[in-house]
């Protein structure tokens, strides 16, 4: 049992590890190296890179965007916007929010930096999560306000940062105080009403977690935070031995995870029943309220079509998939997917609000032009911790989502790496693999 927060995040040990935490560990790294992959082609983690650009100057972690170097809290701030760009990253019910995305890009310039051994990187990428998930149960109770994934990812980047920089105890302490004063409030529900690029707030968590560290490092004091509430001492007493990061669930959608469960619905109708789109007169949602809150508005950006009830669900009709061939902003414009947004209906129903967000219950119902009418049944989305995906369904993943970016072969070499954590590629290595690897049309990134 630790008694400190600093405790664990200095002696959490991957030889300590059992095999499932282990197995775990790898399956994040390689679905947030995918969500990355990806992420960097949307015009949003353009803006914010060349916005860290002006910010912050330095040769210490790489900008994935472009290849290009800045400080660790610049490629910190830039690369946040790419964990989170697609939507596609991990998540954990009981916090509405993405623990992974939020946490990745300081430890991802802090292991460049310190060109760190791929399985230290991983040990560190479970401190982070760890504490980042643990944070955010606290920060949601102590409030008693919905914060998005940015105010309490902070904390665990901190914590990660803190253990790749070999930071002393006192020092830790003291980063982890001036992440959780200065996290960012991200009220979620405005980027769920009004989609922008600010949407679960990660970029900002990513700022101030990596900039808590050099602060801290430079003897900035903050000396307490949430977790040292007593009624939260068990949140630090379980570390170590609850591992909470096994209860995340998987996205395979790029989009909201509220949406998740109609897509699975629309998907497992079309296909079971042979539907062809084009005859479909009505579709009709039975979900949560927050789902129904989702914009239902034709999308004018990736944002726009990611937070949104009706365009996912259209796509998935359609086309039979919510990848980054819908939703991307140069995808959004498909007539067919726009049309069939307009015959659709969303219900809140009782009993589905009353689950959530421990479960995100639905259930579809399509009429065709003939009358004919087929129902879904209860569903939910696919990749829940129940589902047990394992690392072969998240290679899977890898592949399909990253085939636009990488090779067959460039996608084989990356995963032969990042499955075995006794490589001897270290993360500086991994991170130009990832930039050079790219398909040559693209890396032809204009800045403006």
């Amino acid at each position: 049992m630790y008694r400190t927060v600093e405790a664990y995040i200095l002696n959490e040990a991957w030889e300590k590890l059992s095999k499932k935490v282990q197995e775990q560990a790898i399956k994040c790294m390689i679905d947030l190296i995918g969500a990355v992959s990806v992420g960097y082609k949307t015009s949003s983690s353009l803006r914010m890179t060349n916005s860290a650009k002006r910010l912050f100057s330095g040769d210490e972690a790489t900008l994935l965007v472009t290849g290009e170097k800045s400080s660790i809290t610049g490629a910190a701030l830039a690369n946040g916007m790419v964990a989170n760009a697609l939507d596609i990253d991990d998540g954990y019910s009981m916090l509405k929010g993405h623990p992974g995305c939020g946490i990745f890009s300081g430890l991802l310039a802090a292991g460049e930096y310190k060109k760190i051994s791929y399985k230290e990187f991983l040990t560190a990428l479970i401190v982070a999560y760890e504490t980042s998930i643990r944070h955010g149960l606290a920060l949601h109770d102590f409030y008693n306000y919905y914060h998005g994934s940015g105010s309490w990812a902070a904390f665990g980047m901190a914590a990660g940062m803190a253990r790749i920089l070999e930071m002393p105890e006192e020092q830790i302490r003291e980063a982890l105080g001036i992440a959780d004063f200065n996290a960012p409030l991200t009220p979620v529900m405005r980027s769920v009403e009004t989609p922008a690029m600010g949407k679960d707030g990660v970029y900002g968590g990513s700022l101030i977690g990596a900039a808590a560290v050099i602060m801290a490092q430079e003897g900035t004091t903050a000396r307490r935070y949430i977790l040292h509430e007593e009624k939260y001492a068990e949140y630090i007493h379980s570390l170590g031995e609850d591992y909470k990061f096994l209860d995340l669930y998987f996205k395979f959608f790029t989009c909201c995870r509220w949406a998740h469960g109609p897509i699975c619905g629309s998907i497992e109708l079309m296909k079971k029943n042979q539907i062809d789109y084009r005859d479909i007169s009505n579709v009709n949602v039975l979900t949560f309220k927050a789902a129904e809150a989702l914009y239902k508005g034709k999308p004018t950006d990736t944002e726009e079509a990611q937070y949104n009830v009706a365009y996912p669900i259209a796509a998935a009709i359609v086309y039979g998939e919510v990848g980054p061939a819908q939703v991307l902003d140069d995808k959004i414009v498909d007539p067919k997917i726009l049309d069939m947004m307009d015959k659709m209906k969303f219900i809140i129903d009782d009993a589905f609000e009353k689950a959530f967000p421990a479960k995100r219950l639905c259930e579809v119902e399509i009429i065709l032009k003939d009358g004919s009418v087929y129902k879904s049944g209860l569903c939910q989305p696919i990749g829940e911790p129940k589902d047990n995906i394992s690392i072969d369904d998240i290679i899977v993943k890898f592949n399909k989502l990253t085939e636009s970016v990488y090779s067959e072969s460039s996608q084989e070499k990356l995963l032969d790496i990042l499955k075995n954590p006794d490589t001897d590629v270290r993360m500086d290595e991994i991170i130009q693999m990832m930039i050079h690897f790219r398909k040559p049309e693209e890396k032809e990134i204009i800045i403006h």
